[in-house]
């Protein structure tokens, strides 16, 4: 092993997989928005519509609604944005060891 694959595995172990990273945020939070989960440098999720299923198929149902944002030069876009009841979100901190 070289040097740069003994960095590159000690920054791969100290990162939480994905999912664990968003279900973290929506116990957290109200809500999480694709943008949102993108930006934010403790989430880093490019595609959270496909991350919400796989928490799901951990047993933990996420709410939806559809918001209408405002992005580039002001121009109105339609998201998903997720949350959790209080039911789920005591569910989300038990899968978390929280």
């Amino acid at each position: 092993m070289n040097d740069t694959t003994l960095l590159v595995e000690n920054a791969a172990r100290k990162v939480s997989r994905k999912w664990i990273r968003v279900l973290r945020a929506l116990a957290n939070r109200p809500t999480l928005n694709r943008f949102q989960a993108e930006t934010d440098a403790e989430i880093r999720d490019h595609c959270l519509n496909s991350t919400i299923p796989e928490i799901e198929r951990k047993g933990v149902r996420i709410d939806r609604r559809m918001v209408k944002l405002y992005g580039f030069g002001g121009a109105p876009v339609f998201c998903c944005e997720y949350s959790l009841d209080d039911e789920q979100r005591s569910k989300a901190r038990m899968l978390l060891g929280a």
